[in-house]
């Protein structure tokens, strides 16, 4: 929703972002190449005045696009009776990570603000290239000799409370629970991170760990971790657009300790050493688990945690004109709980996207209020 920024604006900002950054001109070929197109036609922002917000939201939350076919992005608008203007913003996550969208979300205030946009001298492409080069190094294979010896004793993502299997859905839905902590809550949880040694994104992923552990049927059990792997090989690279995600697995084994304090310790110890060897991807991992257990579905890790704590905070505050997040999802292949952390305005954001039919009614409610309840608690 925004209030006080004229809709000519916008749609000049976005066109000026689609010339900027090449993977909003990007497709994927029928031959699995992607491709930027060098010229695209000027993007028109549709805006109406009698369109139904459920009727769009519903619409473009479970929109999958032609991946051959520009653009793999799709925004429309309705004027509100208020004065104020919803966008509805529809982004194949192929073009652009979650850190991604925050970039665009910080240059198009830029832009509306009137402040130039500095050139950028490296591309998405660039990094892929060099990120290639560094695979092939040799810390990389002292990275996969770590992970298979890692694999064998490897638990299995949480046995959560589902009624049915996921791939019985032919159509998994997505919804979504958010949570905000305020500043002063958020505060008070980094000072306490600090005082036991812990990241932030440690501390947040190892609170999630214990509620997942609370409903699991086993107490040791392995988190998706998504990374976002920008390595620093050039100034510009922290304001390129593509997706720079990757995976990593998370190891928690809840019996080890008899404390939160303990079990919070074990998790980062677990971070920073899966970090170390991130240069071999949670798919790669994954594929090789499969491969050992020779089964390919007991390899699946669908519960996933995205953290951009320390990478970015996210404001949407101007003295002229308003702009609120008031609803979103995110779907993945082959996951069926993923929560996403980030700070927006001094605050801590939580966000739980899960396929509902897959639970028992009420547990994902039980759940993410006990979550938020223990954040608190810690505070």
């Amino acid at each position: 929703d925004t209030r006080g920024i004229p809709h000519e604006a916008i749609q000049r900002a976005f066109n000026e972002l689609i010339r900027r950054h090449d993977m909003l001109r990007a497709i994927v070929q029928p031959d699995g190449q992607q491709r930027v197109l060098e010229k695209v036609p000027e993007y028109k922002i549709e805006i109406r005045n009698d369109e139904k917000c459920e009727e769009i939201r519903e619409r473009l939350s479970h929109q999958v696009f032609d991946t051959a076919t520009w653009p793999l992005f799709h925004i429309e608008a309705i004027a509100k009776p208020d004065g104020g203007t919803r966008y509805f913003v529809s982004f194949d996550v192929i073009l652009g990570d979650a850190w991604s969208l925050q970039i665009l979300g910080r240059e198009m205030k830029q832009l509306l603000l009137g402040m130039p946009l500095p050139p950028l001298a490296l591309t998405f492409r660039d990094y892929v290239l060099a990120e290639r080069a560094h695979n092939e190094r040799p810390e990389a294979e002292a990275s996969w000799w770590h992970w298979q010896e890692k694999v064998p004793p490897l638990p299995a993502a949480p046995e959560l409370p589902l009624i049915k299997s996921p791939a019985e859905l032919e159509k998994p839905e997505v919804n979504r629970r958010s949570a905000r902590l305020t500043a002063a809550q958020w505060t008070a949880l980094k000072e306490k991170a600090r005082q036991h040694r812990l990241t932030d994104s440690g501390f947040v992923l190892a609170v999630f760990a214990e509620v997942l552990g609370t409903w699991s049927r086993k107490r040791s059990f392995t988190i998706n971790l998504t990374l976002f792997n920008r390595q620093p090989v050039h100034p510009d690279i922290d304001s390129v657009i593509g997706d720079f995600t990757s995976s990593t697995l998370i190891a928690c084994d809840q019996r080890n300790s008899e404390s939160f304090a303990g079990r919070a310790a074990d998790v980062q110890s677990t971070l920073w050493e899966s970090l170390e060897h991130r240069s071999v991807s949670g798919v790669r991992i994954i594929r090789e688990l499969a491969r050992q257990q020779r089964s390919g579905v007991g390899a699946v890790m669908p519960v996933v945690f995205t953290s951009t704590l320390g990478k970015m905070t996210g404001s949407t505050r101007h003295e002229d004109w308003e702009a609120d997040v008031v609803f979103g999802l995110s779907q993945t292949s082959q996951v069926y709980l993923d929560h996403q952390v980030s700070e927006i305005d001094g605050e801590l954001v939580l966000n739980w996207d899960c396929i509902e039919s897959l639970w028992p009614t009420g547990v994902v409610d039980e759940m993410f209020a006990s979550y938020q309840a223990f954040l608190i608690s810690l505070t």
